[in-house]
């Protein structure tokens, strides 16, 4: 049965980048998995857990198109439809937004910090003697000694918070894709299949609140998709 519903899969995402006119994706297998490779380090690939809800692309080391085990055999192909709709929208259609986004959420962080040093020296003028390795080394107003003394936190707070901005649009990039989605193949559509598969997540073990790195990984819960599709008028613009 599962090698049936693979290929009925696999004609329907090919049936989706012909509609879509992407050419740069042609996979060859489908491949179910309860875990997705989320980056690598210095100790190894960083293993995530794969959600009921999402499905991931294949790149160019792999030719397969990767499903969330759990679901096997537990929906019908056509309801991969809408999954595998957003997520050719995500990767292949909206995917320079998230660069143009997090580029653009940089400036904020950077912004604030030359803000500070820039208004910190007028508002602290008082002289203050910097100090290098118990030494004196020179006299500078307070505020701006109060930015060469906390450097290393201007720099956390600008990465930190290029990091917090990009993924909270990336999340957006999502539910952006979910909405290109629904136009594609119809709102009703896409929210019965989200409904069916929270339907079998009788235990919450899909649910992305509850899955490891939810929140951080810039993927929207199950909860907020449907909302969002609920909330959601018409053809997408934003």
């Amino acid at each position: 049965m599962s090698s049936d519903v693979d290929e009925k899969i696999l004609g329907i995402t090919k049936e989706l980048c012909q509609q879509l006119n992407i050419a740069d994706y042609n996979p060859t297998s489908v491949s179910w998995s309860s875990t997705v490779l989320r980056g690598k380090s210095r100790y190894g690939p960083i293993y995530g857990t794969l959600p009921w809800d999402q499905c991931v692309l294949g790149n160019q080391e792999t030719d397969a198109i990767i499903l969330p085990e759990a679901m096997r055999d537990k929906v019908e192909p056509d309801d991969w439809r809408p999954i595998i709709a957003s997520a050719l929208f995500y990767k292949k259609k909206l995917r320079g937004r998230i660069v143009i986004g997090a580029a653009l959420g940089a400036l904020v962080p950077i912004a604030i910090v030359a803000a500070l040093y820039f208004v910190l020296p007028i508002l602290h003028t008082q002289p203050t003697t910097l100090t290098h390795n118990g030494q004196p080394d020179g006299i500078v107003p307070l505020g701006t000694a109060i930015i060469l003394t906390t450097i290393p936190l201007w720099l956390f707070f600008i990465s930190s918070g290029t990091l917090v901005l990009a993924l909270m649009y990336k999340k957006r990039v999502r539910l952006l894709a979910d909405r290109d989605a629904a136009d594609l193949v119809g709102t009703p559509l896409f929210l019965a299949v989200l409904a069916k598969i929270a339907a079998l997540d009788i235990n919450d073990l899909g649910k992305t609140k509850h899955r490891r790195g939810a929140g951080v990984t810039g993927i929207p819960t199950l909860e907020q998709r449907i909302i969002d599709l609920q909330n959601y008028a018409g053809k997408s613009t934003s």
